[in-house]
């Protein structure tokens, strides 16, 4: 609700009246608001009573600085300031058209006395005791051309809604709930569905750049094809002009995406097994943990949140429209992966880019691993950047690696290491393997590591506090099939669900969490210590692998080429025979 504005009026906090003085000792001057920084308490005359509708003047004054009303009240909102504690003149108040019924004035300012949301100020001027809570509304207008001004190479077409606003819904009437029955009617089959949704969904959204990009992966990836104009077959604009189509004929002509045709023989065979199912949930955790990490900048949180963003808008449109209700719970367990990546990824950046921590890079600077190659040789030179993880120098590396020895290994390991220490005992690694690792528990430094590490000798130093990184063997599932005798494969499933135990720095650790899961080489050393060299990937703890991936590099094979046939005819012979060519006669001249 927005105020009147009287004209001919001016507000207190705009103009304040000047004094008005005769002579040194003598001065005459208007009453003005107080400081807004000062808290005056209310001030009323004791004389007058309040009146009989005290209740319902309050209310109606404590919604006019309400933040329901404050913040759309333009008028109002001129007098009281942004923070809306701007005094505000009560005659003003009271010549609104709601309170001129009120009478008489005097009993009316007594009343508003009483409120425990305003002040009033000596029967004059009153305003809220709290600051306003609720942000100022911005002209979309300004807002929009604000925007164009600090980035120039926008267009105003692409400042317009694109339908890919956050929590942005579809309104469908129930005229066109009605007329979308023919295309979503669940007598049709789930592809012909999916084939209509996602022509009307493209047509119903602008699509930028970076979203189309998105959008083609993540349907690609799920089983739809793509291509200029999918069901046209070799129609021009005025084939279908001729041909009189409706508006909904030339949508679905016209989408780039169609179900492929080997999903539609899965889903739908019309003799044999099912090789394809229906998965929401399922697509949803492959693509995010998988094919998206795979293709986009999965560290930077923007792109992730236009991602989970773009994937929930579809599975909004949906619902919203009843495509598929047989798969309505599917859906929303998507969407809820959506709402779990979005909160994951930010911690798996974090842990992506501190891993595996200073004790397993001191482990493998000491014992020639990965980092001994790039640990810094002159930390001050001009190429080393702050931020850079470029390793340990030899003296820091054997500091860290005996402070973590000494606080968490085991009696054994400590004997050993004092044979290393008097070079009784040469350091060598004993096994070296690439496996997948998924993260059970994460174990702070305590007890007697903790007093250890807060000595003085170790304060300061590069020398961090280490717990302890609980994990168990996990099968990579993507990983390809090596040339291995059956009894070593057999040997290496055997191992899966082994228990492991890494040091790793508390800073570290706090990024780490139960699921996590890392590929990376794991190495032993002839003390006792196992550390984790180098981490290839990290995977979220929703991370699935589907045929999906390799499906989509598939190329359905063509009829042989003559030559491959002599080369079959040759290798296996004809009828069971080998074939021997005889050498060919000479031709005579």
């Amino acid at each position: 609700m927005q105020s009147p504005v009287e004209h001919g009026e001016k507000s207190p906090n705009q103009q304040q009246p000047e004094p008005i003085t005769h002579g040194d000792d003598a001065a005459i001057s208007t009453p003005s608001p107080p400081n807004t920084n000062t808290t005056t308490p209310p001030i009323a005359p004791a004389a007058v009573e309040s009146h009989p509708q005290a209740a319902e003047i309050i209310r109606q004054v404590e919604y006019y600085f309400s933040d329901d009303n404050l913040p759309h009240d333009a008028h109002l909102l001129s007098k009281t300031g942004p923070s809306g504690q701007e005094w505000v003149s009560l005659n003003e108040i009271l010549s609104w058209k709601k309170m001129r019924s009120f009478k008489p004035p005097a009993r009316v300012k007594a009343s508003l006395c009483q409120s425990e949301k305003l002040e009033v100020w000596k029967n004059k001027f009153i305003r809220r005791k709290e600051p306003l809570k609720v942000p100022t509304r911005e002209d979309p207008k300004k807002a929009r051309n604000k925007e164009l001004v600090e980035k120039p190479w926008l267009t105003k077409n692409f400042l317009k809604p694109t339908g890919f606003e956050k929590n942005f819904v579809d309104i469908v009437t129930p005229t066109e709930y009605e007329q979308e029955r023919t295309l979503f009617d669940p007598d049709e089959s789930f592809t012909s569905r999916m084939d209509s949704a996602v022509a009307r969904y493209m047509s119903k959204r602008k699509i930028h750049q970076l979203t189309l990009q998105i959008f083609s992966k993540f349907l690609t990836f799920g089983g739809f094809s793509s291509g200029p104009h999918q069901f046209t077959g070799g129609l021009t604009e005025q084939d279908m002009k001729e041909m009189e189509l409706d508006r909904e004929q030339v949508v679905l002509m016209k989408s780039p995406f169609a179900v492929s045709s080997a999903v539609i023989d899965g889903i739908d065979p019309e003799d044999g097994e099912v090789t394809w199912v229906v998965d929401f949930e399922g697509m949803a955790k492959a693509f995010l943990s998988s094919h998206f990490m795979a293709h986009f900048d999965w560290q930077d949180a923007k792109i992730v949140e236009s991602t989970t963003n773009i994937l929930c808008n579809f599975y909004n449109y949906l619902l919203v429209h009843d495509v598929c209700p047989e798969y309505k719970q599917q859906i929303m367990k998507a969407r809820q992966v959506c709402e779990m990546a979005d909160q994951e990824f930010k911690t798996l950046a974090q842990a992506n880019k501190h891993l595996p921590g200073n004790f397993n890079i001191a482990c493998s600077t000491r014992c020639g691993g990965r980092y001994a190659s790039i640990r810094p040789a002159d930390p001050g030179a001009d190429w080393v950047l702050e931020g850079d993880t470029i390793g340990l120098s030899d003296e820091d590396a054997l500091h860290v690696f005996t402070t973590g020895i000494f606080a968490h290994g085991s009696e054994e390991c400590l004997n050993n290491l004092q044979k290393v220490m008097k070079q009784e005992l040469q350091l060598a690694v004993i096994s070296e393997e690439e496996m997948g690792l998924e993260v059970v528990r994460v174990e702070e430094c305590a007890g007697q590591a903790e007093v250890i590490y807060s000595s003085d000798q170790v304060k300061g130093t590069v020398i961090k506090p280490t717990g302890k990184l609980h994990c168990i063997r996990w099968d990579l599932p993507h990983r390809a099939p090596k040339d291995l005798p059956k009894s070593v494969i057999a040997e290496q499933k055997a191992k899966i669900g082994e228990k492991y135990e890494f040091l790793v720095e508390d800073e570290v650790l706090q990024y780490c969490y139960p699921g996590l899961k890392l590929e990376g080489i794991v190495k032993e050393l002839n003390i006792g210590v196992k550390w984790i060299d180098s981490i290839e990937y990290v995977y979220p703890s929703f991370h699935t692998w589907t045929l999906n991936e390799p499906f989509r590099d598939w190329k359905e094979p063509g009829p042989p080429k003559a030559w491959m046939l002599r080369q079959m005819e040759k290798n296996n012979g004809v009828g069971g025979q080998v074939v021997i060519r005889e050498p060919e006669e000479d031709i005579p001249d």
